[in-house]
């Protein structure tokens, strides 16, 4: 299942959005930080595409920014210790943009997660990350379990039918038995794209998203395929 949030698995939030203090420029810190603690990958929190993705000498460190389909936001993930994506690439909120880290202006290992509203080309307000991550604003220990997107497309925010896989299942690349294939477990969730999308092989194929990975391909229709 995928969600809003940078990281998988257990998280703890160690600076909320907003706190006053001498330590920023602004008189309050402008984003969100987080650390992971199941994982270090850093996902993507939103549908968008790259816009920078390299070293801001100005406290981010390795940083990537993006533009958010259907909006002038620009989501900033800073301190990465890698980057795995580049500009003008598009991404989804299950696209890893690279590792948690300390570069630039910090402390120690995590992710600064800040949001910016733009206006013709310019930033004008910085939004509140927690509630857009909708997590609370509160320092404290977390898990994305508890905040999974069911069945909605972040971009648009129409709903996708999802479904699970009740058996090994392969997601292969072309429709029908000749496709590239790639095994996913018992319990992956996967968008319903497309149903219907031909009959071959004996098969009637949909095409499906994996929530988890982000692989696009088709899927077998059987009676004991979904839950």
């Amino acid at each position: 299942m995928a969600t809003k949030i940078c990281f998988t698995g257990k998280f703890k939030e160690t600076c909320e959005y907003g706190r006053k203090g001498d330590l920023w420029k602004s008189g309050y810190h402008g984003g969100t930080d987080l650390v992971g603690l199941d994982s270090e990958n850093v996902y993507s929190i939103c549908n968008g595409t790259v816009e920078r993705a390299g070293y801001d000498n100005g406290g981010f460190g390795n940083y990537v920014r993006i533009k958010e389909d259907n909006s002038e936001n620009r989501i900033y993930l800073a301190h990465l210790s890698k980057i795995y994506v580049k500009v003008g690439q598009k991404v989804t909120y299950t696209t890893i943009v690279g590792l948690m880290g300390d570069t630039g202006n910090a402390t120690g290992k995590h992710t600064h997660v800040e949001i910016r509203e733009f206006k013709n080309g310019v930033a004008v307000k910085k939004l509140n990350s927690s509630d857009y991550m909708g997590i609370p604003n509160k320092v404290g220990e977390y898990d994305s379990a508890d905040y999974q997107i069911v069945g909605t497309n972040t971009s648009t925010n129409t709903q996708i039918k999802q479904k699970v896989f009740a058996v090994n299942t392969n997601i292969r690349e072309t429709p029908g038995l000749d496709g590239i294939a790639h095994l996913y477990l018992p319990g992956t969730t996967v968008d319903i794209l497309e149903e219907n999308v031909i009959n071959k092989d004996g098969y009637i194929w949909d095409k499906v998203k994996s929530v988890v990975t982000g692989r696009i391909g088709y899927v077998a229709r059987t009676n004991i395929r979904y839950k």
